[in-house]
């Protein structure tokens, strides 16, 4: 465990990245959370499993959980967690919604971080509207032109990426 300092800040909100994109506004504070996106793995050709499996996609589906493999305290409390939720206060009022037609609706939350004060801070984005393709398991989702392959497994829609520096960080929707 470890108390974060700037830079590692700056380098665990980029980690949160690879899953959901962010931008910032200025160095001070971040100004897009996350656009979770996907460009659709279409198959050559569509078969009727593909469709099926679009069909129960539709929805909405919430991040109930967001974690790293390595505690980090984004908060400045001196207490590090692996619950980016717990941690931020961020990222679990957010969502994707799967309509018809391929379309979806992303609901973000965004994360900031006042290099001056220490604050962080948490405000909803504007919704995004985009589009999907389910391949298999594999949910391909494409928001503002950033895509994200998201795995399904039932009622749960999953990411896990690797980083040197935090270990794993594994983001998780729930179907509501």
């Amino acid at each position: 465990m470890y108390s974060i300092d700037t830079y590692r800040f700056f380098r665990v909100t980029k980690l949160v990245c690879a899953h959901l994109t962010f931008e910032f506004k200025s160095s001070i504070i971040m100004k897009k959370v996350f656009l979770v996106a996907g460009l659709a793995l279409m198959a050559v050709s569509c078969n009727d499993d593909d469709s099926k499996s679009g069909a129960k996609l539709q929805g909405t589906w919430k991040v109930t959980s967001l974690t790293t493999s390595t505690p980090i305290d984004l908060n400045g409390d001196g207490t590090a967690s692996t619950n980016l939720i717990a941690e931020t206060g961020c990222y679990g009022n957010t969502t994707l919604v799967f309509g018809n037609s391929s379309t979806v609706v992303l609901d973000a939350e965004e994360f900031g971080f006042d290099q001056t004060t220490g604050q962080t801070t948490c405000t909803s984005s504007p919704a995004a509207n985009g589009v999907y393709a389910v391949n298999g398991d594999l949910v391909s989702v494409v928001v503002q032109g950033e895509t994200t392959v998201l795995t399904r497994s039932g009622n749960t829609l999953s990411r896990t990426e690797q980083d040197d520096d935090f270990g794993t960080t594994t983001m998780v929707l729930t179907k509501q």
